[in-house]
């Protein structure tokens, strides 16, 4: 357990799941804001750009965040027709309009694009109510 007289910053703590290092620098704290955080009902404001490991180069590259948006809809699209199809005739609505949403975020996917080999990677998800990126 950590002295109250003793000065030394504390840089392990306990978790539910077990021991784990708390990052103390702050290029390490900037390395690592996509895993912090991941579940946040705020704003969260991300650098635009960060250096992270590339498997394709297979060293530590300059990557570019970027937001993923759905593409346009296309009427002609199967799913489209069949949505369409069973919603005809009697019986009305394929499924029911929730009238209240149950949740009140949405998940944001961050894509990261390598500035060296152009290769994109999907990262996970994030729920937050804004989500913000920031030139550093």
């Amino acid at each position: 357990m950590h002295n109250l007289l003793d000065s030394t910053p504390i840089e392990v703590h306990r978790n539910p799941y077990g021991v784990s290092r708390m990052p103390t620098a702050p290029k390490e704290l900037a390395a690592s804001t996509l895993k912090l955080l991941m579940i946040s009902p705020y704003a969260m404001n991300i650098p635009k750009k960060v250096r992270r490991f590339c498997p394709r180069c297979n060293t530590h590259t300059e990557q570019k965040i970027s937001i993923y948006k759905a593409g346009k809809r296309r009427g002609s699209a199967r799913g489209e027709r069949r949505h369409a199809e069973r919603k005809h005739g009697y019986g009305g609505q394929k499924f029911p309009k929730l009238a209240k949403p149950a949740k009140v975020t949405k998940k944001v996917t961050p894509i990261l694009t390598c500035t060296v080999c152009r290769k994109k990677f999907n990262k996970q998800g994030i729920r937050t109510k804004k989500f913000e990126l920031v030139a550093t």
